[in-house]
C-alpha cells in the first residue's frame, strides 16, 4: 500500500472514532434528523452519516468516497464564498466554530436550506485545527413558510414594494400597490433594470452603497420615474432578501 492510501485509509479510521465513540451524542443528533460531517482537513477526507446524504435525496452508498470537494458540488453557486469564509476561518484558526445557513442541490434538482453548525473537533501539536465536525439540520420547511408568510405580507402592504435581483438588477416583483401607483406589471416593468428608474443615476449608487454598508437603508430620498417616465419624489427603505431562491433587494416607497 502506498504512503498516501496509508494516510487516507488512517484518516478514515480516525474519523470513523468519532461515530464509535459517541453512540449516545450520535443517537441523540439523529432523533434531531441530523447530519453528521467530519473532515480530516491535512488528508482531505470527509466522513457522514446517513442522515447528511439523506438531506440532499442520496444515501450514503449513493454518494461514496466523499471529500471536501464533495461539499461544493452541491453547495448553492451564490452560497459557496459564504459557507467558504466560514469553513476557513476555523482552518485559519480565527475562530473554534461556525454557523452558516446556506443551500444544497437536492437529487432531484431543487435546492434545499440547511443550517450548519460547525466545530473544531481535535487540533495537532501545532495547534492547527485537524479535524472539523459539523451537525446539518435541514431547515427548508421553515424557510418555505417563513418567504410564503414573507410573500403574503408584501403582497397585501398598504404602500409600494418591489423586489430586485442583486446579480441581474432586474425588477423582479411588484406587490399590487406599487403596479397601481407606478404602471408596473407583469408585462410592463419587471424584467427592466432597476437603475432605469431612477432620474439621477448617481442616486443609485449611494443608495446601493448604503445598502451594502449598512444592510438596510431607511428613508433614502430621490427622484425617480415611474414606467411611463412620469417623474415623483419617493422616500425608499430597503434590505437584503432571498426571493424565489436568489438574493434580492425588497423597497418600500413612500411619495413625498
Amino acid at each position: 500500500m502506498s504512503k498516501n492510501n496509508t494516510q487516507q485509509s488512517d484518516a478514515k479510521d480516525r474519523l470513523a472514532k468519532y461515530e464509535d465513540n459517541a453512540d449516545n451524542y450520535i443517537k441523540a443528533l439523529e432523533e434531531l434528523q441530523a447530519g453528521l460531517w467530519f473532515w480530516d482537513v491535512k488528508n482531505n477526507v470527509t466522513n457522514i452519516n446517513e442522515q447528511w446524504a439523506h438531506n440532499i435525496g442520496y444515501t450514503k452508498a449513493e454518494l461514496g468516497e466523499t471529500n471536501i470537494k464533495t461539499f461544493w458540488e452541491f453547495v448553492h453557486p451564490d452560497d459557496i464564498e459564504l459557507l467558504k469564509s466560514s469553513i476557513s476561518a476555523c482552518v485559519e484558526q480565527k475562530q473554534d466554530s461556525y454557523k452558516v445557513t446556506f443551500r444544497m442541490r437536492h437529487k432531484e434538482g431543487h435546492y434545499v436550506y440547511l443550517q450548519n453548525y460547525g466545530y473544531v473537533l481535535e487540533k495537532d501539536e501545532e495547534g492547527k485545527p485537524s479535524v472539523i465536525f459539523a451537525i446539518q439540520l435541514n431547515v427548508h420547511e421553515h424557510f418555505e413558510r417563513e418567504e410564503k408568510q414573507t410573500s403574503e405580507i408584501i403582497e397585501n402592504a398598504p404602500f409600494p414594494i418591489i423586489i430586485s435581483d442583486v446579480e441581474t438588477n432586474t425588477l423582479t416583483y411588484a406587490n399590487k400597490r406599487a403596479q397601481n401607483a407606478y404602471s408596473l406589471g407583469h408585462n410592463e416593468g419587471l424584467g427592466s433594470l432597476s437603475i432605469d428608474y431612477y432620474v439621477h443615476k448617481e442616486d443609485r449608487i449611494k443608495f446601493l452603497t448604503e445598502l451594502k454598508t449598512n444592510g438596510s437603508v431607511y428613508d433614502f430620498e430621490c427622484e425617480l420615474y415611474d414606467f411611463e417616465k412620469n417623474i415623483y419624489w419617493a422616500l425608499m427603505s430597503a434590505t437584503f432578501i432571498q426571493f424565489n431562491g436568489r438574493l434580492s433587494i425588497v423597497v418600500s416607497i413612500n411619495d413625498i
